[in-house]
């Protein structure tokens, strides 16, 4: 589906689910309208979508997911599921709302005291993003904000860990850059070029480091053998935890 594809409309059915109480789950759904033959489904972090023909009534449509509830209803709960085990919490952007950064939680604070974003420790040890107040009337506009704040954030922070990660590398990367990539935490290229993902911003320095060896470790292995592991290893002992963890973890799931 086209990243910038609008929905055709945006629907409510009711898909029999016999294990519910009711017997039913209310399903919110995007009908998106193409060239295609056939009617489709996709689960994502947002939810499931539905792709059809230009010229497939409703009716047809809505018979399709009934007849389907229960791949449907499976693969909604996976993903659910998949979420929880990730520990990322939902963040709604407004006063008090809570996000990830570098493995903790920051609170988002809106405050007159301020002209622009800062990060402190509040009295009780939590961290706080503290927003100017005037900023905080629209969550699209306090998410916008919050976007760039860790962005910046994401090259300070990724650039000192790669930095300090590359010392135990046989060999250094010809570039770094960052990138907002949907489906991977970093890449490198045959000509040595490596990508990390800004979102590792999210995460602690334990995960930071972990992608920056993986893709460091490409530069004298450039698959994944037994080999490839073992350079790993030696430039981040103890890793499995980190790989671990972020393999449970969606980026679509991700707050931005």
């Amino acid at each position: 589906m086209p990243k910038k594809l609008e929905p055709d409309s945006v629907r409510i059915i009711d898909l029999p689910a016999p294990e519910s109480p009711s017997g039913a789950v209310s399903v919110r759904y995007p009908l998106y309208r193409s060239r295609r033959r056939t009617i489709g489904f996709r689960v994502d972090s947002s939810g499931v979508s539905v792709l059809a023909p230009m010229r497939a009534p409703i009716r047809l449509i809505e018979m399709s997911l009934v007849r389907n509830s229960a791949w449907v209803i499976k693969h909604l709960a996976a993903r659910a599921k998949q979420r929880e085990e990730s520990g990322i919490p939902r963040t709604v952007f407004a006063d008090g709302g809570e996000l990830p950064y570098r493995g903790r939680v920051l609170r988002i604070a809106l405050s007159s005291e301020v002209s622009a974003p800062q990060i402190r420790t509040a009295g009780n040890g939590n961290l706080e993003l503290r927003i100017p107040a005037s900023e905080g009337e629209d969550p699209a506009r306090l998410k916008e904000i919050i976007t760039l704040w860790m962005k910046r954030e994401a090259v300070r922070v990724i650039r000192e860990r790669f930095d300090y990660v590359q010392q135990f590398a046989p060999r250094a990367a010809a570039s770094l850059r960052l990138n907002s990539a949907r489906t991977l935490w970093g890449s490198c290229s045959a000509s040595g070029a490596i990508r990390l993902n800004w979102r590792l911003i999210f995460f602690d320095n334990d995960a930071i480091d972990y992608v920056a060896a993986h893709e460091l470790a490409h530069l004298v292995e450039m698959n994944h053998s037994e080999r490839f592991w073992a350079q790993v290893r030696a430039i981040k002992p103890n890793y499995e935890k980190a790989r671990a963890a972020l393999r449970k973890v969606v980026i679509g799931d991700l707050p931005l």
